[in-house]
């Protein structure tokens, strides 16, 4: 069994290159910003996070319990199995979902439908790149340096085509291409490592496979679709230009989010592993990567909190002054988020217990997105803000009551 500071040390050098791979796009992100102006800015946004709902789809209910397995496989073609299997599932749902996608984008008539089929190509990027896959296997470099890279592609793309307002097509184009690109690039890889194996790696599991994930399908998909419900149900209610002010925040805390859950779900197989050889090693675990990751995120938090005018003006400019107010309530939603979902994932997650990960995901999503609701009728950006924090309040204590109900703890 791993050690906690080598599993700390590998969650490190998988957070460097997160934070590198996203720090890419969010370089771009002020350039794009000022050439398309807030309006465009929104309508750019907007599409993706209408897009980026079935790619939560197709992630949100099969990666997690596909990188459990992956843990506690016991040979590469066993892995190679299970890759398989989660991507035929997955594929296989995809042309559906897209098409709901591109139905629902009607019901926005500041969206051009060429924008949303456009930022399709997210959904094809994250089939193409086993993210999770390649961390399961402890390949992160191969994972990092093609996650790097196929950003800066699509950072160099951004950066020589998009220039004016009228520009907001390749604006999406360039945003949603990064995953594909890092797909292709660790294609040759992944090649290299099954070759050897195609002859005993088989596809006919996937239906066992689909049918054990199956109950945190809709409501993995639902819960993590509170991601872009909140900007969505602004633009609905409070116009375009709000939208562009919140999601100027919200990508800034929306990626740390992203890069810390990165470092979450490499901290569960261990954590598994340790669960499995005795519940006491994995209970002294679990209460480290805990603390080590509480700490961080407070520090990180309150910094970003305390710069955040200076912070929004060197990214935005003046135009984009509201941001900072912005920013500091959503530090403290992703501090919130994050360790209420490293909780989720290293108790019942990491234990397989997915029917129970099912009913608390259902109530998450009812539960921010009526927050969502409600705060965005009474105050429009800044009570969206305050309502994502209240939601994530009540959902730690439930998480809380649960796990001491069940008569286990965090």
């Amino acid at each position: 069994m791993r050690s906690p500071p080598s599993i700390l040390n590998a969650g490190a050098s998988l957070l460097l290159f997160q934070i590198l791979g996203l720090t890419i796009p969010l370089l771009t992100l002020p350039f794009v910003a000022r050439a398309l102006g807030v309006a465009e800015f929104g309508k750019v946004m907007l599409a993706q996070a209408i897009v980026f709902f079935g790619v939560l789809f197709l992630d949100a209910g099969f990666n997690t319990e596909a990188q459990r397995r992956i843990a506690l496989a016991g040979n590469q073609a066993q892995r190679f199995c299970i890759l398989f299997q989660n991507l035929v599932s997955r594929s296989l749902c995809a042309l559906p979902i897209a098409a709901l996608v591109v139905a629902f984008s009607f019901f926005f008539k500041d969206i051009p439908t060429s924008y949303v089929l456009v930022a399709l190509l997210h959904i094809v990027g994250t089939l193409a790149f086993p993210q999770w896959w390649l961390i399961g296997n402890d390949l992160s470099l191969a994972m990092g340096l093609a996650s790097v890279g196929g950003r800066l592609l699509a950072a160099a793309l951004t950066l020589i085509l998009v220039r004016t307002p009228d520009d907001g097509l390749v604006a999406v184009l360039a945003a949603s291409s990064g995953t594909a690109w890092a797909g292709l690039l660790v294609a040759p890889a992944l090649y290299k490592k099954w070759k050897p194996l195609g002859a005993v790696v088989t596809l006919y599991g996937w239906r066992a496979y689909f049918l054990a994930v199956r109950p945190t399908i809709l409501s993995g998909f639902f819960s993590s679709a509170t991601a872009s419900i909140p900007s969505i149900f602004l633009g609905w209610v409070s116009g375009i230009a709000q939208v562009g002010l919140f999601t100027a925040a919200d990508r800034l805390t929306r990626a740390t989010a992203h890069l810390v859950g990165v470092v979450e779900q490499s901290m569960m197989g261990p954590l598994a592993r340790a669960e499995k050889q005795s519940l006491d090693a994995g209970h002294a675990l679990r209460k480290k990567l805990l603390g080590f990751l509480a700490l961080a995120m407070a520090l990180g938090c309150v910094a970003v909190a305390l710069a955040a005018p200076e912070i929004v003006q060197l990214i935005y400019g003046d135009k984009f002054a509201p941001v900072a107010q912005l920013l500091r309530l959503l530090c403290v939603w992703l501090w919130l988020f994050s360790m209420r979902r490293a909780g989720l994932l290293f108790t019942w997650s990491s234990r397989g217990d997915l029917k129970a990960v099912a009913r608390f995901q259902w109530f998450e999503a009812i539960c921010v997105t009526v927050f969502s609701i409600v705060g965005t009728l009474w105050a429009h950006a800044v009570g969206l803000a305050v309502g994502l924090i209240a939601g994530e309040v009540v959902l730690i204590l439930v998480l809380c009551f649960a796990l001491r109900t069940e008569g286990k703890s965090i």
